[in-house]
């Protein structure tokens, strides 16, 4: 992923937070990027699957030139230690 310095990129996510699942995230280097969860946004007319949740939202802003990395998990957030269902890792470089 390429950002300019200033802009900002939106990521979505598949959600499954109607069974308890959402996505957390941590950042390789913070003084590169900003992440910031935006919303969850839902299917405008009726899912076609049952317990379907939509995309959950989050917004990288390029803070300085470098690379970096940004690791989202999907994990219950009550179960400490728990597994992570699914893994997304995002190289990001800043220009």
């Amino acid at each position: 992923m390429r950002i300019k310095k200033d802009s900002t990129v939106v990521i979505n996510l598949k959600s499954l937070s109607t069974s308890g699942y959402t996505w957390s995230y941590s950042v390789e280097d913070s003084s590169i990027v900003q992440v910031e969860k935006k919303d969850n946004e839902f299917p405008s007319s009726r899912s076609k699957h049952v317990g379907d949740s939509g995309v959950e939202v989050f917004a990288v802003k390029g803070l300085r030139s470098g690379e970096t990395k940004i690791r989202f998990e999907q994990r219950r957030p009550w179960k400490n230690g728990g597994k992570s269902i699914k893994n997304e890792t995002y190289n990001v470089i800043v220009y």
